[in-house]
């Protein structure tokens, strides 16, 4: 998803929050700012939110998936590792650089959770500041490079879930790249799961 206003974020937090019996101001809704995501935010010169899927299908989305890690939540350990991706440009530098140019943060912030009893891993929340909009010139819905990440992330590490946070991209824009759109999403994403999934070392401790 692109983003969301306050008003609509307070509705769906409210809305979450009766559905699992967590109070409001404990739910924390986040989007990965994909620029090919459904109309969710008015922007100046896009057209309109478009209602209809914002207002039905989007919340009882969203509170099937916070009933369901609600219901499956376990003790974990946690592990917080960094790496670095030089990833993006700053679109201000260079709008079509295909190398990193200008005032940018290529930084990697992982963190990792692992069941304490099985130590299987369960999930890593990472983050990137880059707009995710490879596929620019594509009309497709598409979770873009966050996506692509996401998927490679839970083939190499089976069972879990692999979340996208994005930084503060502001003029940070993915580097241009030749190729058909989807498949520069998939490297993309592909070099960013490896950044992610090297970060975590085997003698790193859990806390």
């Amino acid at each position: 998803l692109l983003g969301f206003n306050l008003e609509d974020h307070a509705k769906l937090s409210k809305f979450i929050g009766n559905r699992i019996g967590v109070s409001r101001d404990r739910i924390f809704i986040a989007s990965s700012h994909t620029h090919g995501g459904p109309a969710c935010m008015r922007l100046l010169g896009c057209g309109e939110i478009y209602r209809p899927w914002f207002d039905r299908r989007l919340p009882q989305s969203l509170a099937a998936v916070a009933t369901a890690a609600r219901q499956g939540k376990k003790s974990c350990e946690l592990m917080v590792t960094k790496g670095s991706a030089d990833l993006a440009s700053n679109r201000r530098a260079d709008w079509n650089a295909s190398r990193p140019v200008g005032t940018r943060d290529s930084e990697v912030v992982c963190a990792f959770f692992r069941d304490r009893k099985t130590r299987d891993l369960l999930g890593v929340i990472y983050n990137l500041a880059c707009h995710p909009y490879v596929s620019l010139m594509s009309r497709f819905i598409t979770a873009d490079f966050p996506g692509a990440a996401s998927q490679k992330l839970e083939t190499i590490f089976p069972g879990s879930t692999a979340l996208f946070l994005n930084g503060a991209s502001a003029d940070l824009q993915p580097l241009r790249a030749k190729g058909e759109p989807f498949s520069k999403v998939e490297k993309f994403g592909s070099r960013l799961a490896k950044v992610v999934s090297t970060s975590l070392k085997k003698k790193s401790r859990w806390s």
